[in-house]
């Protein structure tokens, strides 16, 4: 079983923060001859961008968007608090045991979605994330709490610094790189969201072709 510990997003946030990855989206197509990069939209008359200059995904009708970027679906978006890999299912009691003892005595608190960059850099991106705001010392408190009690179960310690984000989509060819950096650096300060975080969820990872399936295995209310 390949596992993981994150925070899910609110249904209303989600569309929230689609809109950002549509306006990155649809900036990309516009840039970008369809011939060249695979870009398919299909788009629709009358449509205006919101009052923030970004596109909802209600108001696009986009059938597809290569562009070098694999998009994550919004149903997958989450805050990753620690990867825990392919675990066996006979373990599932201690890795439960030792979720609840990671979230004992923490209290829900904000989060906001604030931002978007990439990994490593703007100027060499990889991964495309929207940022975290406020929270950002709860969710790290939380992710080292994680680390200390996964480690007895033989779950290895993460060496890099905490850095909490949602990804929007990965790079998988470098041809627009230098126009996704462009469009990108403007969206630094872009507010996009708050959510009150009340739970911590052991998920499940199920890969398949068209993207992973995401399955909570147990949702820890704090």
């Amino acid at each position: 079983m390949r596992l993981f510990v994150a925070v899910n997003i609110p249904e209303e946030i989600e569309e929230k923060i689609s809109e950002t990855q549509s306006h990155i989206k649809r900036a990309l197509c516009d840039v970008s001859p369809v011939r060249d990069n695979g870009c398919i939209a299909e788009k629709v008359s009358g449509i205006t961008p919101l009052s923030n200059g970004m596109y909802s995904s209600r108001r696009l009708n986009l059938v597809a968007f290569s562009n070098g970027v694999k998009w994550v679906g919004s149903e997958r978006f989450h805050v990753t608090l620690k990867f825990l890999g392919e675990v066996p299912e006979s373990m599932l009691p201690q890795v439960y045991e030792a979720l609840s003892k990671s979230v004992a005595g923490s209290k829900p608190f904000n989060v906001s979605i604030e931002g978007a960059g990439a990994f490593p850099d703007i100027n060499r991106p990889r991964v495309i994330w929207a940022g975290i705001g406020s929270g950002k010392q709860e969710l790290a408190a939380i992710a080292s709490k994680l680390d200390e009690n996964f480690e007895p179960l033989g779950f290895a310690v993460e060496k890099r610094p905490f850095s909490p984000h949602l990804t929007l989509g990965r790079v998988r060819s470098l041809k627009n790189v230098s126009a996704l950096s462009k469009i990108i650096a403007p969206l630094e300060r872009t507010q996009i969201g708050s959510f009150s975080a009340a739970s911590v969820d052991l998920m499940q990872s199920i890969l398949r072709p068209e993207g992973p399936q995401y399955l909570c295995l147990r949702s820890n209310s704090i």
